[in-house]
């Protein structure tokens, strides 16, 4: 587990030095990282991440399934999961299940890193944020919905310009990878010019009230509807919530204990101080979003994590408004660091979200 821990000390010191003195080349110092991590995440082992082999069975699937059988792929998988799948098995042989995962991230990162760059004044603690939760979650284990989630960066970042047909193909792109992106549509109907305090701090009390007292809504809805004719995965997601690892899942578990703290700082941050910002206005909205869906859904917690992740993956980006945050502004660079710190543990020990790295073998013949 050390070459975790190495990367998350690198990432943190670049992160600080960078906040408090300015460095040279930033576009080549975030190439580098990003190759590196677009090997580190494509190359990885078969025993790294515990969702590797049921991706592997799904390439099998895919391949050798016969035109009868093509038509019958897009219920169980998205298009451009099939055509990458396809594409590499035509031109890798052996070695398709390395050249599908190093695809896969090359295109969600490098998509990542140029919003990244973008949006955020401070890149690099941006990307620590993400190294110490999302990537370990989609780069590392949800591939398609890792891209699906770049694309949705993507379109933030057109939304934010006021380029809507871009927008609107970036999340059909998104949906092209992941049947959830769907709900990104709901990008439209979220305004980033202002920001109603009233209505988002009721929804924020709201989600803290939903998860505390776990209104039954899914469990009483679930018996009623056919989830295998919306989706395999939904059918997937409801039946694992039997399970015993999601019995014990509270709203206030540490992660979204230190997410809710966090984003009602920063929310009353934008209150106090009544910023104008349509970036700051557009992170807020989508994370308190993804906190109400939680708390709404939380009865069935693997679903509730699931759509939040959909809206949540914007966390990087409001909580590096700390750094804008009096009294200690570029001091809150040790707070995020920290806060970090804490994602990175319990994810990777904790939560045992991967075993420890190791490279694919590759076939040289």
């Amino acid at each position: 587990m050390y070459i975790y821990c190495l990367l998350f000390i690198l990432l943190a010191i670049i992160a600080i030095e960078y906040e408090f003195k300015a460095i040279k080349n930033v576009d080549f110092v975030l190439v580098v990282v990003g190759i590196f991590l677009t090997l580190f995440a494509g190359l990885r082992g078969m025993s790294v991440s515990r969702d590797y082999l049921p991706y592997l069975n799904s390439f099998n699937f895919i391949v050798h399934s016969n035109n009868t059988q093509s038509p019958a792929l897009l219920p169980l998988f998205e298009p451009g999961f099939v055509f990458i799948v396809k594409i590499c098995y035509r031109f890798f042989n052996d070695n398709a299940p390395a050249a599908i995962m190093l695809i896969f991230a090359a295109l969600s990162i490098s998509i990542k890193f140029f919003t990244f760059r973008k949006l955020a004044f401070n890149p690099f603690v941006v990307l620590l944020l993400y190294y110490s939760h999302y990537f370990f979650i989609q780069e590392m284990t949800q591939v398609r919905n890792g891209l699906a989630c770049s694309f949705f960066f993507l379109a933030v970042y057109y939304y934010l310009k006021n380029d809507r047909i871009k927008v609107l193909a970036c999340i059909l792109f998104a949906i092209l990878f992941h049947n959830s992106a769907i709900l990104y549509l709901l990008l439209f109907f979220i305004g980033k010019n202002k920001l109603n305090p009233w209505l988002y701090g009721s929804l924020f009390l709201g989600a803290i009230i939903l998860g505390i007292i776990r209104l039954p809504i899914l469990s009483f809805v679930m018996p009623h509807v056919n989830l295998a004719l919306i989706s395999t995965k939904l059918t997937t997601y409801a039946e694992t919530a039997d399970s015993s690892i999601y019995e014990k899942i509270r709203f206030f578990n540490v992660l979204n204990t230190v997410n809710v703290l966090v984003t009602a700082g920063v929310f009353l941050y934008f209150v106090k101080y009544k910023i104008k910002d349509s970036s700051l206005f557009l992170f807020l909205k989508c994370n308190i979003i993804s906190i109400f869906a939680y708390g709404l859904l939380i009865d069935i917690p693997s679903i509730a994590a699931r759509i939040m992740e959909l809206f949540g993956a914007m966390f990087p980006l409001l909580f590096a408004y700390i750094l804008k945050m009096p009294p200690f502004k570029k001091w809150n660079i040790l707070l995020l660091v920290g806060i970090a710190s804490v994602y990175f543990y319990i994810n990777l020990f904790y939560g045992d979200l991967l075993n420890p790295y190791e490279l694919i073998r590759v076939n040289y013949y």
